[in-house]
């Protein structure tokens, strides 16, 4: 049995709390009670072209390294020293090529954030939001992520708009993260038909606000 209670993410996390609702439950377990952190999406785009209304980029891209961030504290009273720390990484990707983008060119290379690890530790995981690994291609829905500190320093990343918005390329052919709704309709389609879609979702979302 599960109680979900409302769990407010600090303030440091800045970003992630447009990307995610972090919640509180309480999980029984033999006979001891424990508390989880549940994270969940907040966005949940009805279409692709309403996907690709809410990003502010569209990339093509391939995972070339992947880094621990900082962890995000998170107050639990009920935890081994009153806190809980969820993991975080930033995945690097080379920008091979661009669907929708700023002004000013193309960027060569894109930071996104990841909630969680990639090297098979137990972890905390938004839901449909796996583990990225070097070398994987995919199709990313982009929108301004958090700072996350890197290596002593603080570092700006883009983050998924949902589950909608990652498509991972596997020998020619789609495979989207999102199992369920709309998007499980692209799975298995060939990249050129997936790209003309993405191209129609764009131009069809042209003059709405990103996040709107």
């Amino acid at each position: 049995m599960m109680t979900r209670v409302d769990q407010v993410l600090p303030a440091a996390a800045g970003g992630l709390a447009a990307m995610l609702a972090i919640q509180l439950g309480v999980a029984a377990q033999e006979r001891e009670a424990r508390p989880i952190l549940i994270a969940s999406w907040f966005e949940s785009p009805a279409s692709l072209e309403e996907t690709a209304g809410s990003a502010e980029e569209v990339v093509r891209a391939r995972v070339t390294r992947v880094r621990p961030g900082a962890d995000i504290v998170v107050n639990l009273p009920q935890e081994p020293g009153g806190e809980d720390r969820i993991p975080t990484e930033v995945v690097t990707l080379r920008v091979e090529k661009v669907y929708k983008g700023p002004a000013g060119g193309p960027p060569e290379t894109v930071e996104v954030f990841h909630l969680g690890r990639s090297n098979g530790q137990e972890h905390i995981a938004a839901l449909e939001d796996p583990p990225y690994a070097q070398g994987q291609e995919y199709v990313l829905f982009l929108k301004r992520g958090p700072d996350v500190r890197v290596g002593g320093s603080s570092l700006p990343t883009r983050r998924v708009v949902s589950p909608h918005g990652r498509y991972r390329i596997q020998r020619g052919r789609m495979e989207p993260m999102s199992q369920m709704g709309w998007a499980a309709q692209h799975r298995g389609r060939p990249v050129d038909q997936f790209e003309a879609d993405v191209t129609r979702g764009i131009q069809q979302s042209a003059g709405r606000r990103p996040g709107v």
